[in-house]
């Protein structure tokens, strides 16, 4: 069944959902039978601020280092934004998991995922800060921000990560990465089939919304920038793939400086189907 996203341009940094990455997804399916997966979609309209230092809210869990706050904008954004705030002192970090640690992804041959978020950031100067956001392992319960990425955004090695990060030492650079836990980080190289490998950064630009997103088919991990392929890495049987755990989105943010920088997420959205599901 066409949905309204199938009739969008397949590439722009705009509000709207990629085409190019959900023309195929079975949304409206997986409203009317959610034994066929799952989807999710927040525009952040009615968000309460967060500000402890961890917490459970609705969909979400959150945690932060002392001062750190997730708060709500919609005063002064047209639709909702919120934006992680008072990252103010040397390896201060802040964490917005959705779910209450109740994951719902899964990364084998027989599923598929769906996975886009609209951010930026106040500045891009490097050893600002790192940044991670896509889904992870829900395994550890983390206790402040730094539980699963420290300043310089060194993923927890015994945890599963697929998605997008910046290195602090490199604040105007996003590159796409995968982890297995228990194995090396692997930053996905540039579009050639199996490639693996730096070099296939992406440039961001300060207090500019850009689109990220993830496909997967079974076999390939695909990711996007505004809509447009970015890369793409064809998974093989040898490869060390997050493939066991279950996932759930997280927005991981940490700083090696003592600039108050603010980042700010605009919307995001997944979706999931396959043997996961089937009950």
């Amino acid at each position: 069944m066409p949905t309204y996203t199938q009739y969008k341009d397949s590439t722009d940094s705009t509000r709207t959902p990629s085409v190019s990455i959900w023309a195929d997804c079975p949304t409206l399916q997986i409203a009317h039978d959610p034994s066929l997966g799952y989807h999710f979609y927040d525009d952040f309209r009615h968000f309460a601020p967060l500000t402890i230092a961890l917490a459970a809210n609705d969909k979400y869990t959150y945690a932060a280092d002392t001062g750190v706050l997730v708060a709500d904008s919609t005063a002064t954004a047209d639709g909702g934004h919120i934006f992680m705030d008072d990252l103010d002192t040397d390896n201060d970090a802040g964490f917005l998991g959705h779910g209450t640690y109740a994951p719902f992804a899964r990364l084998t041959s027989a599923d598929r995922m769906w996975f886009e978020a609209r951010y930026k950031r106040l500045t891009v100067a490097d050893n600002d800060g790192g940044l991670f956001l896509g889904l992870f392992e829900t395994t550890v319960v983390p206790v402040s921000g730094t539980t699963l990425t420290d300043d310089a955004s060194v993923l927890d090695a015994s945890e599963d990560f697929v998605g997008w990060r910046i290195l602090a030492a490199d604040g105007d650079a996003i590159e796409p990465i995968y982890q297995e836990g228990g194995n090396t980080i692997q930053a996905v190289g540039t579009g050639s089939t199996n490639a693996v490998g730096s070099g296939n950064d992406r440039a961001i630009v300060a207090d500019t919304f850009i689109k990220l997103g993830m496909k997967w088919d079974g076999t390939r991990i695909t990711y996007y920038v505004n809509g447009a392929v970015h890369a793409y890495y064809d998974v093989t049987s040898s490869d060390s793939w997050p493939d066991v755990n279950h996932l759930a989105m997280g927005w991981f943010e940490s700083v090696n400086s003592t600039a108050d920088l603010q980042r700010t997420l605009d919307w995001w959205r997944v979706a999931s189907t396959g043997g996961n599901h089937v009950t």
